[in-house]
């Protein structure tokens, strides 16, 4: 029996033969239009510039704690849920934002951008978007692996 798990050899699964199972996380993603599989027109979004007051009215309609769902990007397809955990501005950008943990790990972080900590949850669960994506209301946890959605 090994006691030092570094001596056991093990299997790593060439890419190609990867993206040719189903049920795989690559293929969720590829299927959702994910990370690096969601589709761009090479345009990015308008700038607000160095407005520091970018988005005020909409940040003052969100609380922190509430369940919310953010308003998906033209080229996401998947909607996202989770609790708002911070609305304020920022040290990383210009005007308002809103901090999400999502039910889901479909975040960029755990709360902290450019080793500020605004928040704290899971790795890959918390996000920054703009308030005008936000909207607040009774949006149950969705699982995201139900095959009715």
């Amino acid at each position: 029996m090994y006691t030092d798990l570094s001596l056991v050899d093990k299997y790593e699964m060439p890419d190609d033969e990867y993206a040719k199972r189903t049920g795989t996380v690559l293929e969720f993603k590829q299927r959702n239009r994910l990370g690096r599989f969601a589709e761009t027109d090479g345009a990015k979004p308008p700038d607000e510039g160095s407005d520091p007051d970018a988005f005020s009215a909409d940040a003052d309609r969100i609380t922190v704690g509430a369940r919310c769902r953010v308003m998906p990007e033209a080229a996401a397809t998947i909607e996202k849920r989770g609790v708002v955990a911070f609305v304020g501005k920022t040290k990383f950008k210009p005007g308002y934002w809103v901090g999400i943990i999502y039910d889901e790990p479909l975040g960029k972080n755990d709360g902290v951008v450019g080793g500020e900590r605004y928040f704290t949850c899971p790795p890959l669960r918390g996000a920054f978007v703009r308030p005008n994506r936000v909207e607040t209301g009774d949006f149950p946890e969705i699982d995201l692996l139900d095959e009715e959605l």
